[in-house]
């Protein structure tokens, strides 16, 4: 090989497979930013979504926290108000916190106030969601049920849903309903 020929050959610092190396490492680091950013905008469509009802997935609590608060916040002055059954038809500018634009109340005789904020039907009377509690629950608030091979398990009913599955620590509890 001739000295002419060895100049024009690509170092390793500056190409590699025949392009230049910053391409690569500007191409990593856009994978590196973008790739997870979709997954997490995809997880956030998928949970809020049907489908994502039906797989267990919830949009994290975080998302809704703001808007939960306040009509959590009306309830408590009077601003919003459920009907008899119990059911609050939302105004239209918080209509999306909930799949049908309604969210459930109960105030229990002690005073506790109870919020259901659906983020999932299913077939029949099955939902997922958050339930907001003014006071902690408290052992007098469960049943338990013999499930046989289920095993027994504690369930809640409340503002008008029966058998949830609560989960978690107040005041938002995680609740789930899947028999039908």
């Amino acid at each position: 090989m001739t000295a002419a020929q060895t100049a024009t050959l690509p170092s390793g610092a500056e190409q590699q497979n025949g392009r230049p190396r910053w391409r690569i490492i500007l191409w990593s680091v856009v994978g590196a930013v973008v790739f997870p950013g979709a997954c997490v905008c995809g997880y956030l469509s998928l949970a809020a979504s049907e489908a994502g009802g039906l797989l267990g997935l919830m949009p994290p609590l975080i998302v809704r926290a703001g808007e939960y608060t306040s009509i959590v916040s009306g309830i408590d002055e009077g601003s919003l108000a459920a009907d008899a059954k119990g059911v609050l038809k939302l105004p239209r500018r918080l209509a999306s916190v909930a799949p049908r634009g309604e969210v459930y109340v109960e105030r229990k005789p002690d005073g506790r106030l109870f919020v259901l904020f659906p983020t999932w039907y299913g077939h029949g009377n099955d939902l997922q969601g958050y339930l907001y509690a003014s006071g902690p629950l408290t052992a007098a608030d469960y049943y338990e049920v013999d499930w046989g091979q289920g095993g027994v398990r504690r369930h809640l009913d409340i503002c008008g849903r029966g058998l949830l599955t609560v989960s978690g620590n107040g005041p938002y509890y995680t609740v789930m309903r899947r028999l039908d």
